[in-house]
């Protein structure tokens, strides 16, 4: 993530917010499903950057 945000020229952060907010417009479930999804989605993100 860090070295994808460098390329863009932009904090790892502000990638990160992108990423979930447009996850956020993309959903058409309820507001609950939609942030379960993407704390899982976040989790198995952290998991692989970890390895």
């Amino acid at each position: 993530m860090t070295r994808f945000a460098a390329a863009q020229e932009v904090p790892a952060s502000a990638v990160v917010r992108g990423w979930i907010l447009d996850h956020l417009r993309a959903s058409s479930g309820s507001p609950v499903t939609t942030v379960d999804r993407i704390a899982h989605e976040l989790e198995r993100l952290r998991r692989q950057l970890a390895a």
